[in-house]
């Protein structure tokens, strides 16, 4: 069990490093390409990839990619159970785990606050209320959204992803002030904007450590409110009104708390969002064709990086490993004389041929899932007589058997075995007494999957002596 949840966590601490460098080269890459699509007025767009920059730091392309070079044995990479390898991972995500709780904890708080004032001092306004059931089915928002107003918050916003609402502060509206913020807010519901927020900010938590990403936010939050302006564009007759409307609410308003999230985020974005707007309208983008050369250049570009980045990653683990597993054969201490057998080969077996192959000179670790009622076994190597192939191996089972019923030994020129069996801890020398074609297997004969984990080694007639 021990060795299945250290493989968890280094393989969970691969995802977070290749989905970092991934998400980063999106970032950086959009940073500069986005500069021109804004020229342009593709608001849309420059939403819709932003949207794929956030998605980039947790859809796991470069670690499925990953795991099937490990599949196929690309690179001789897998991911071994090293004791340096181990003890850094479980480290560092430790860190990683403690600091992004305590993001959770202050990112879920204010939240909380919000819910429980609206339970406690929150009111309803039935004619408001009749307002945002007509708007809301000229833009087709289908879903019943509640008008709550409190006197707790400074400015209109949009909340919750399960029971939608619309948060008023408690004054007086105007007869177009209202229906100004009242498109804004039900637009947001409309994109779906709260559940995209509520991704987001999961995903800055779980990459606190990221130096870029609060200007990534920071994009995506300038985009999703030029997106809104976009679609309200369509139903009002003033975009001068409208960001009239903003402006006056974020001058009375400007003491507005940390919780807020609405209808204007400070001067500095509602600046952007009327210049953007601006040449969104003034200028008719030919949508179809840019939009087919930006997706292009964005596949192209996450093809390469993750090929890229899992080619190095891959090459980087493989040699920490092999450099730190050689300093490790004493990694097994419970050893056990164990009685070496052999047998003819009987070739009715289902057998899984891994990517490793014998090499004399070498300490190879090695950690192998093998199912149950199944072998597998290395790919076949000349040997001589006199080598000695020398296995320190632990087998780990669901329940931590003493005992498990395994099999580790050598094939010879697929007609003879020479086998020990029935163990936890093997530590045992298998002498070559002919020249010929060799192969290492592992063989599991229990009810349950178990995990071989441990090294190997050649060791030549010559060096022996």
């Amino acid at each position: 069990m021990v060795l299945i949840l250290n493989r968890i966590v280094i393989q969970s601490f691969a995802w977070i490093i290749l989905a970092t460098f991934l998400g980063t080269i999106m970032y950086l890459f959009w940073k500069v390409v986005g500069k021109f699509v804004e020229k342009c007025g593709y608001v849309d767009i420059n939403y819709f990839i932003w949207k794929i920059v956030i998605l980039s730091f947790v859809i796991p392309f470069s670690f499925m990619y990953i795991k099937k070079i490990e599949k196929i044995g690309m690179y001789g990479f897998d991911f071994y159970n090293t004791k340096l390898i181990v003890f850094t991972t479980n480290f560092l995500m430790c860190i990683w785990f403690v600091i992004f709780m305590i993001k959770i904890i202050k990112f879920v708080c204010p939240y909380i606050n919000i819910y429980q004032a609206m339970k406690m001092k929150g009111k309803t306004d039935d004619q408001i209320q009749e307002k945002v059931e007509i708007i809301a089915k000229k833009i087709g928002v289908k879903r019943n959204i509640q008008v709550v107003i409190l006197d707790q918050i400074k400015i209109p916003m949009a909340y919750g992803v399960l029971k939608a609402k619309i948060l008023l502060p408690n004054r007086v509206y105007r007869e177009k002030e209202l229906k100004y913020i009242l498109y804004h807010e039900l637009t947001h519901h409309k994109h779906k904007d709260l559940l995209w927020k509520l991704l987001e900010n999961i995903i800055h938590c779980m990459y606190w450590f990221h130096p870029c990403f609060k200007d990534i936010l920071y994009q995506i939050d300038q985009w999703r409110e030029t997106h809104c302006d976009m679609e309200v564009s369509r139903y009002i007759s003033s975009m001068k009104e409208y960001f009239s409307t903003i402006i006056q609410i974020a001058v009375e308003e400007r003491n507005n708390n940390a919780y807020m999230v609405g209808l204007c985020e400070g001067a500095q974005l509602l600046v952007v969002r009327m210049q953007r707007m601006e040449i969104y309208l003034e200028k008719k983008p030919l949508r179809r064709t840019v939009t087919v050369i930006i997706g292009m250049l964005v596949i192209t570009l996450s093809s390469v990086t993750v090929i890229a980045s899992t080619k190095g990653f891959a090459n980087g683990y493989e040699w920490v490993a092999n450099k730190t597993a050689s300093k490790e054969a004493e990694v097994i201490v419970n050893k056990k004389d164990y009685i070496e057998k052999q047998r003819k080969y009987n070739q009715n077996k289902k057998i899984v041929t891994k990517k490793e192959a014998l090499k004399p000179g070498t300490m190879e670790p090695i950690v192998w899932d093998v199912p149950s009622q199944q072998r597998a076994q290395t790919k076949s190597f000349y040997l001589q007589k006199g080598d000695n192939i020398n296995i320190t191996i632990s087998v780990e089972t669901e329940d931590d058997h003493e005992e498990t019923e395994v099999e580790i030994g050598m094939l010879e020129n697929d007609q003879k075995e020479q086998y020990v069996e029935k163990g936890s801890e093997f530590d045992h020398i298998f002498k070559i007494n002919k020249n010929g074609y060799y192969q290492l297997y592992m063989e599991n004969k229990s009810k349950d999957k178990v995990t071989f984990a441990g090294a190997y080694s050649v060791h030549e007639k010559d060096e022996e002596e």
